[in-house]
């Protein structure tokens, strides 16, 4: 992450690191979702302020659900 970069800039460039490395390709799929999940995850804390990678996907999506979008359980 490069400090003042803007996250979506920071997002951008990471997942066309992460397409260079043709994990996918190479059969590490499970390497490439690894991954995938933290420049989802960098990006989301940048932009939204949800500390993402200390919580799992479940718990994100109820942040995004309530905090974000309004919509209650």
């Amino acid at each position: 992450v490069i400090p003042g970069e803007e996250p979506h800039i920071t997002a951008l460039r990471a997942l066309n690191e992460l397409k260079e490395k043709n994990l996918w390709q190479q059969g590490k799929t499970k390497e490439y979702y690894t991954y995938l999940s933290d420049i989802l995850r960098v990006y989301i804390e940048g932009r939204f302020g949800i500390q993402a990678m200390e919580l799992t996907s479940d718990e994100i999506i109820r942040i995004f659900q309530i905090d974000i979008l309004g919509i209650a359980r």
